[in-house]
């Protein structure tokens, strides 16, 4: 990830202070699942591109209309300091913000939000992507455990 960018930390709580719709939230993950899937297939940015995933519909919960969704999460993702890389794929998501697609990260993104779903056929891959982002998130979950867990032995050790 570069180093204007923020942490998927960060951008976890952004979306858990903004969203407490629990299927929203499993929609982010299996979104930022996917869209990881993606970056490493086209060996892109994995960070950057879950994180865009994961912030995706943050603000969907608080401002739904059409008028508002995603441009107040614009508002707040330049307020907590988002680059625009991350802003632009967000806003090129929602087809009725006219936001052009140019790069891949913004074409694939808006791929989730402009297909149609055919629900006997999508609904168990959408299921395998819930199920998926589960598991990223409680490996997720051990690996921050293990960090903290170092830094406390190395702490002490000094």
């Amino acid at each position: 990830m570069k180093k204007h960018d923020k942490t998927r930390e960060e951008a976890w709580l952004l979306l858990n202070a903004c969203t407490k719709n629990k299927n929203l939230v499993k929609h982010a993950l299996a979104v930022e699942a996917a869209m990881r899937h993606y970056a490493r297939h086209f060996e892109e940015d994995i960070e950057l591109w879950g994180t865009v995933g994961l912030l995706h519909d943050f603000d969907y919960e608080k401002y739904p209309s059409l008028e508002d969704h995603p441009y107040k999460g614009q508002e707040i993702l330049e307020s907590e300091g988002y680059s625009e890389i991350i802003r632009r794929a967000i806003m090129a998501h929602a087809p009725h913000t006219k936001t052009s697609r140019d790069s891949l990260l913004e074409k694939i993104v808006a791929d989730f939000e402009s297909r149609e779903l055919d629900l006997e056929k999508d609904l168990p891959q959408f299921e395998r992507g819930l199920e998926l982002a589960s598991k990223l998130q409680k490996r997720l979950k051990e690996i921050e455990n293990k960090v903290v867990a170092i830094d406390k032995k190395f702490s002490d050790d000094v």
